[in-house]
């Protein structure tokens, strides 16, 4: 094959990254993609809006090593804005792909749909939420910017933007030559060296030494390594919390998980240190973990506000027929701002939760409100595989655990008030 098109270039590197699904809601300016894509065989998933199908993409990244999300220019892009950050600020690599309008309508000054008035503003927007932001707006230039894009996603463990216009996708280009393995940086023996001496210097002078993994050792694959460190040196391991599987809790250095503020006093006695933390992530993201590793089945807890965000996407669980377990924890309303500072903005309107699963039409629902109930319907959805399950845990709406009060005490604005008067 001496040559491709520009479609089957990307799709090309996407299938030899070891993608199989692609997340997306279809846009007039990305419809031609979308079906180049499906031809191909990456097997095209829609989601109720582009929000959950960066949120689906970027579980489904954590699990896969790679995630893709779909969409059309404007308001398509600009929708999966705040979940491609997310993935920037935890480093998840994710190839975002915009459908935008033709070059032809580029230069002219007529005014487009979906447009704000910039041609140039999604790739300018996406620029400070990737690692690279490109337009393939030359046919000889695509294959070069799609490989250099492509390398900084999987070094960089972050997300790209791919902007192609409509008229781009079905152009001939240079055909992808066999990826090669991207060059490990050099290493400068003599600021190693160094570093090496002054850690080692610290280590040998410390009362209460501890290693904390973080989880750059899950993306760059460094696990096996940390764990012959960790064993080396004898000292106790604690984790981040997005770095939690790093190191088994079981294993005999473990102390636990560091969360700051909120860690278990023996653990943050010992290590004395951050999430996006974007509420509604946890349903979408269930879909993409469903699908990057079918055999395994999603546990998810999940609050009720969170799942009032994002509520549209236990239809595409219902549709996809997953056998997901969603634990929704009912505790009326928003707890965590509760008890940071407690007002009228914290409440939201009461839903029948475990109804939906027969309003979208798959799985089934049940309410519990003891641990009787609860255990019994663990018991039903272990044995049943046909749809997701969605158990609603009826709680007190200041129900929560110790470790959230104390950092909800550090986060008041009431202490921050009481410290001005003082």
């Amino acid at each position: 094959m001496t040559q491709a098109t520009i479609a089957t270039y990307i799709i090309a590197r996407l299938k030899q990254a070891g993608l199989r699904h692609a997340f997306g809601v279809p846009g007039d300016y990305v419809l031609s993609f979308m079906d180049r894509l499906m031809e191909e065989g990456i097997e095209l998933i829609g989601t109720c809006n582009e929000l959950n199908a960066g949120y689906a993409a970027d579980a489904y990244a954590r699990i896969k090593g790679i995630g893709c999300v779909c969409v059309t220019w404007g308001v398509g892009g600009f929708s999966a804005m705040n979940a491609i950050a997310g993935a920037y600020a935890e480093q998840v690599p994710l190839v975002v792909l915009v459908g935008g309008p033709r070059t032809t309508q580029r230069r002219s000054a007529m005014l487009l749909h979906h447009s704000v008035g910039d041609f140039g503003t999604m790739q300018q927007a996406y620029s400070h939420i990737t690692a690279a932001a490109v337009m393939l707006d030359d046919p000889a230039e695509a294959p070069q910017r799609i490989d250099r894009a492509f390398a900084r996603c999987i070094a960089e463990k972050r997300p790209i933007m791919i902007e192609i216009p409509a008229d781009m996708v079905d152009l001939p280009c240079a055909a992808p030559r066999p990826v090669a393995a991207p060059a490990r940086p050099p290493s400068d023996p003599d600021a190693l060296a160094e570093a090496l001496d002054e850690v080692m210097g610290l280590l040998l002078t410390a009362s209460r030494p501890v290693i904390l993994g973080g989880v750059e050792l899950h993306r760059y694959g460094l696990m096996a390594e940390f764990r012959r460190l960790v064993e080396t040196s004898r000292v106790p391991v604690a984790t981040t919390l997005l770095g939690k599987t790093v190191i088994s809790e079981h294993h005999p250095q473990a102390i636990g998980v560091y969360e700051g503020g909120i860690s278990r006093r023996e653990v943050r006695d010992i290590v004395d240190q951050a999430l996006y933390l974007s509420i509604g992530y946890a349903l979408p993201a269930t879909l993409g973990a469903a699908l990057a590793d079918p055999a395994r089945r999603p546990v998810t807890l999940i609050g009720d506000g969170a799942f009032q965000m994002t509520a549209q996407e236990l239809s595409s669980l219902c549709r996809r027929r997953t056998g997901a377990i969603l634990l929704l924890m009912n505790n009326d309303g928003y707890t965590t701002e509760r008890i940071i500072h407690e007002g009228p903005y914290n409440d939201i309107q009461p839903w029948d939760y475990h109804r939906l699963p027969e309003v979208f039409g798959g799985g089934w629902g049940r309410r519990v409100a003891t641990e009787d109930e609860l255990d019994d319907c663990l018991a039903r959805a272990r044995a049943s595989n046909e749809g997701p399950v969605l158990i609603e845990v009826m709680l007190d709406r200041f129900d929560t655990s110790e470790a959230l009060k104390r950092l909800c005490a550090e986060l008041s604005p009431d202490k921050g008030r009481q410290a001005a008067k003082a």
